[in-house]
């Protein structure tokens, strides 16, 4: 019989798939934004960062990083705080 306080597929709640998802989707979504390229001349190495202009893997990046840091923040203020 179907229980509302059960999860519907179990293991979907853990913290680690709820962090690995989310540093996923900000590594995937910034994999299609930014392009790196680099060359060699005589005077030394040449390294440039382009990134496209694509608002929504921006905007899911940087929610996704916003999230993570959310969680990175009340994990040091939960088990850091002075005693």
């Amino acid at each position: 019989m179907y229980d509302a306080a059960e999860p519907l597929i179990r293991g979907l709640d853990s913290p680690v798939v709820i962090l690995s998802g989310t540093m996923l989707a900000v590594v995937l979504n910034l994999w299609g934004v930014i392009h790196l390229s680099g060359s060699r001349d005589t005077q030394g190495l040449t390294a440039t960062i382009r990134v496209d202009r694509r608002p929504f893997n921006l905007i899911v990046a940087l929610l996704a990083a916003a999230v993570l840091g959310a969680i990175m923040l009340y994990l040091v203020l939960e088990n850091f705080a002075p005693r």
